[in-house]
């Protein structure tokens, strides 16, 4: 290869920039990995000032969050709190739902992202793969889920055997 384009260029001689991802791509396998490190850089600052929102903060499952209060007043200034700490971060908390109509309205209210009871909207909530009518407040599970794991588990199993 000639000099100016090989693998022996002479970096002395020309000016060199240096250029840093300012995104972070989905799909790629270290996401979780890098999602975490981030909250968790953030959460630290606030572990004072919101002990109990960087509790919860630490619990997200990549981009979940499943937790209750025992009361609306609190939910409402633990989602703001969670809200702040992770708009520092430039992320969103939004979709936020729940089985209380008080706090719906409450988040309605302060301009929260809130997700309508799976009656208005017409499409039952999911969550980690679960069915959630928050409207009654019921879980539903799919039960196929549980019987394609049931054959996944079979083939895992014979091929074991059929191997050892």
């Amino acid at each position: 290869m000639d000099k100016e384009g090989g693998p022996n260029l002479d970096l002395s001689t020309h000016n060199v920039e240096t250029f840093r991802y300012a995104r972070m791509t989905f799909g790629d396998k270290c996401c979780p990995f890098l999602l975490s490190a981030v909250i968790r850089l953030h959460v630290e600052k606030y572990i004072n000032k919101y002990k109990r929102a960087c509790e919860m903060l630490n619990e997200l499952y990549v981009d979940d969050l499943i937790n209750s209060t025992s009361d609306t007043t609190e939910a409402l200034q633990l989602s703001e709190e969670m809200i702040h700490i992770l708009g520092e971060a430039v992320m969103n908390l939004r979709r936020w739902a729940t089985n209380s109509t008080t706090l719906h309205e409450a988040w309605k209210r302060a301009n929260i992202d809130c997700r309508k009871t799976s009656e208005q909207s017409g499409v039952p909530l999911k969550i980690l793969r679960i069915i959630w009518d928050n409207g009654n407040d019921n879980l539903n599970f799919d039960i196929r889920q549980f019987e394609k794991l049931n054959n996944f588990m079979k083939a895992v199993t014979h091929v074991i055997h059929t191997k050892f």
